[in-house]
């Protein structure tokens, strides 16, 4: 199966979907990393993506793709995974990749291929319509790096049980 990684700015997402499409199949599997964010002064804020100029508020970036390829399976992933990580092959990255998707062959693609990056956990976080809130959580995670000094924070989630919780 081959994959196809859609790493653009959201503004020019779904113009270079629409020139690439009739090159794509059902045996694609499409992986959005697209987040749609404008920048204010030093701080970032979710935007919607503008399709045929107007503002679709209702949609992630990644459904908005999926609509315009209709038959080709799209996952969305990584918006949280820092570029950096990625590009560095000796850091230890310990960090979760979200994925959501509606096609469950799709889904375990980009898992598998999640999970060959070791230290990388692939996590399901529900439909593909769940991804407009993993694309709003990247400009969070700038911000809180630009606010706090942090470089490149990103995502982990652990398991938590307070200490005074027992079962009976």
């Amino acid at each position: 199966m081959d994959v196809v990684v859609l790493t653009l700015p959201a503004r020019h997402a779904l113009e270079t979907v629409k020139q690439i499409k009739d090159k794509l199949t059902p045996q694609h599997v499409i992986i959005s990393v697209i987040v749609p964010m404008t920048r204010q002064g030093k701080l970032f804020t979710h935007s919607p993506v503008i399709s045929g100029g107007t503002a679709v508020v209702d949609k992630s970036a990644a459904e908005l793709v999926a609509e315009e390829v209709e038959n080709v399976p799209v996952v969305s992933a990584f918006q949280t995974v820092p570029a950096a990580y990625l590009g560095d092959i000796d850091s230890v990255l310990n960090v979760d990749v979200l994925l959501s998707g509606d096609d469950e062959h799709a889904l375990q693609v980009v898992a598998k291929l999640a999970q060959e990056i070791p230290n990388l956990r692939a996590l399901r976080v529900g439909p593909l319509s769940e991804s407009r809130f993993v694309e709003s959580i990247t400009p969070l995670l700038l911000n809180a790096a630009v606010l706090n000094n942090l470089k490149e924070p990103s995502i982990r989630i652990v398991p938590w049980t307070p200490s005074d919780f027992t079962e009976e």
